[in-house]
């Protein structure tokens, strides 16, 4: 066992209010959870799209360096830990990437090219035991229209080199959501799991690594298209109908984004691998490859998941399942202020949906698509646009019309066909926005005062939906009442860790309304699964700006205490202009410990060892499973909170080789290596 000394912080930068603060808190088994915005100090200062953070130690100095996938083509960023809670953006120095994106036509050959790929979710992993982390990112494949190749920045003379041609896994067709690393055949090297949005030629795909790189093993290892086949839809339209007849079997989780994590939830003492396939399945990893184990565990139907945690909760040492549901994309229409309205209009195929509203003034008009993705053909195409009867090319995303434009008041022609119309009523000063295609984003800027909206050919949805608390019992997972019962909302990232160091895991919760900002939630855990709300979630409630969309968890500043990196940039424009922020975890006098794994006969990362550790008359379990949930990464390092206990009785590790390691006596308040034992 190897033991990081803990750098003192810099007096400098908070120290001072962390000093006054230790000494005016006393030890305590449950404490106040508090966060500061260190973004703007930190050096973090990006504002624009985003798709998820990934925490990982690029340079192999045991601080948590940060990438973050910037969405719709734009070059991400590499947070480079200066050790003094400052970072500095080196993406452009680190990365090597020759990698094209672009689209097919009818042949099958590439007609155009880009070299800004839209990347989404990544994983840090020393896949090539060589000590030090390199870096696999998925792209979005063109909306399900084009190809963009899969990137594996390998580390190697301080740059992220992309090589994942040379080893066999750039899959340009695949529609990457999120990654996940993991040893499938107990070889102690690690095999990749890169799952993906449907698209019939390319699912989720399953990568075993061979000598000099991988190869897929979808149908060698029984992993199921994420595409579903005639019969599927038959046996689920049979089933929809004998459970009308009072018929029950056991639910299942429907998630709106493929992603992928370990846990064990046969407890068996080895994980699981949970793939959120639409539905989500469940496997068990050995040599002999995956073999379904979901036919034994008995779920409540659940739909519109767009993340999950798999931790143990209650305190019973079984991993229990939180959901956060919501539907971010519904037909909108909100009014932003006195002059200004703001929404979406989303449509199926054939069907069209409008807003109206009072206003004697002009109005300027921004209309955006979704998913301008580089490597999409579509990006190009604009749609047929009508002021009243007049057609005109919808060159620009902006554009401003007048009450007084006689054409606007004249209704467009019956064949106009498939586009967006814009038309005033003067006897009642109505203008009305009709969409017929699939969807657009609008902002509606008048320069007199709106009134009157009405929704016409929908119901304005905030997509809230309440989250899903399953508790383990065994092989059933049983829904509890969240602390959102009867005020839902409408939330798109979830992650887990023990924030005030009390031995239990807390919940922090990324929201927003289909096209503005929401206060991010905070749940405080009493240790038995029982969560309550934190006022302002305890200093993180986020920014108003952009649209919620991903967290994750590292200890960046190495204080013993967990720190919160979100972005808020989720979805199309116009709505997607938010900043990062970096928030500090303030802390208090509980102990901890944070464990890195060595693996040895295991894969270095020591991926899907479980440790159980007892400390004052109470046990804790974690699984290193990388640290993955939907399009974003906690830092690895396993962290464990230890209240006013300042020794560890045990610590016990499963390694995936199948060996155990056992600790005893240890000290807290401290980050140590553990290598794994020969056998």
């Amino acid at each position: 066992m190897r033991i990081f000394q803990k750098l003192p912080y810099p007096v400098g930068h908070h120290g001072l209010a962390w000093l006054i603060l230790a000494c005016s808190i006393q030890h305590t088994a449950q404490a106040d959870i508090r966060f500061e915005d260190v973004s703007l100090p930190a050096g973090i200062h990006f504002t624009g799209p985003s798709a998820g953070s990934s925490w990982g130690d690029f340079d192999n100095d045991g601080w948590p360096d940060l990438w973050v996938s910037n969405h719709h083509g734009i070059q991400p960023s590499i947070y480079v830990n200066r050790h003094d809670g400052t970072f500095t953006n080196r993406a452009a120095e680190i990365l090597v990437d020759e990698a094209a994106s672009g689209f097919l036509g009818p042949n099958g050959k590439l007609l155009a090219t880009t070299s800004a790929p839209d990347f989404h979710g990544a994983a840090w992993a020393d896949f090539d035991n060589d000590g030090d982390q390199d870096l696999v990112v998925v792209t979005g494949g063109g909306a399900g229209r084009g190809i963009s190749a899969k990137r594996l920045f390998v580390n190697q003379d301080g740059k992220l080199s992309n090589m994942a041609v040379k080893y066999g896994v750039d899959y340009p067709l695949g529609r990457g959501r999120t990654p996940l690393w993991l040893d499938i055949n107990q070889d102690g090297k690690l095999d990749l799991l890169l799952m993906n949005h449907t698209r019939a030629e390319a699912p989720s795909a399953i990568f075993l690594q061979t000598p000099g790189g991988f190869s897929l093993a979808n149908e060698a290892l029984g992993f199921p298209r994420a595409k579903p086949t005639f019969l599927s839809q038959a046996l689920n339209r049979i089933r929809g109908y004998a459970e009308s007849l009072g018929y029950r079997k056991p639910g299942s989780i429907k998630s709106t984004d493929e992603f992928a994590q370990l846990a064990d939830l046969t407890g068996d003492g080895r994980p699981e691998l949970v793939a959120y396939l639409r539905p989500a399945r469940i496997y068990t990893l050995g040599a002999d490859g995956l073999q379904d184990a979901g036919d034994d565990i008995s779920l409540p139907e659940t739909g519109s998941v767009q993340d999950a945690i798999l931790e143990d909760l209650n305190g019973d040492a079984r991993p229990d399942w939180f959901l956060v549901r919501s539907k971010p994309w519904a037909t909108d229409v909100v009014q932003t202020d006195a002059t200004h309205l703001q929404g979406n209009l989303a449509n199926k195929p054939g069907a069209s949906s409008a807003i109206s509203f009072i206003s004697e003034g002009s109005i300027t008009v921004e209309i955006h698509r979704p998913w301008m993705d580089p490597s999409d053909p579509a990006r190009s195409e604009r749609p047929k646009l009508y002021l009243g009867a007049r057609q005109q090319d919808l060159t620009e995303d902006k554009l401003t019309v007048s009450p007084d434009d006689e054409s606007i008041t004249i209704a467009p022609p019956a064949a106009a066909g498939e586009g967006i119309f814009i038309q005033y009523d003067r006897d009642t000063r109505t203008w009305t926005l009709r969409s017929s295609i699939p969807s657009i984003g609008y902002i509606v800027a008048s320069t007199a005062n709106v009134s009157s909206i009405q929704a016409i050919g929908f119901t304005p949805s905030k997509g809230r939906m309440e989250n899903r608390l399953l508790l383990n019992d065994g092989n059933t997972f049983a829904a509890r009442k969240g602390p959102d019962a009867g005020n839902p909302a409408a939330c798109s990232s979830v992650a887990a860790g023990d924030f005030d160091n009390d031995m239990d895991l807390d919940l922090y919760l990324v929201c927003s309304d289909p096209t503005q900002n929401q206060p991010n939630i905070l749940l405080e855990n009493d240790g038995r699964g029982n969560f309550t709300p934190v006022e302002q979630a305890g200093g993180a409630a986020g920014s108003d700006r952009g649209r919620g969309n991903q967290a994750s968890v590292a200890d960046y500043d190495r204080d013993g205490f967990l720190d919160l990196f979100v972005t808020n940039g989720a979805g199309p424009p116009p709505f997607a202009d938010g900043p990062h922020q970096l928030f500090r975890n303030v802390g208090n006098t509980n102990h901890w410990i944070e464990i890195d794994l060595v693996g040895a006969a295991s894969n270095r990362n020591g991926i899907g060892s479980l440790l159980t550790l007892e400390a004052g008359g109470k046990t804790q379990t974690r699984t290193q499973g990388g640290g993955m949930h939907s399009f974003s990464q906690n830092h690895s390092r396993i962290h464990f909170g230890l209240g006013p206990n300042d020794k560890i009785d045990r610590l016990l590790i499963r390694w995936p080789s199948g060996i155990v390691q056992e600790l005893r006596d240890i000290q807290t308040n401290r980050i140590v290596a553990i290598t794994e034992p020969a056998r």
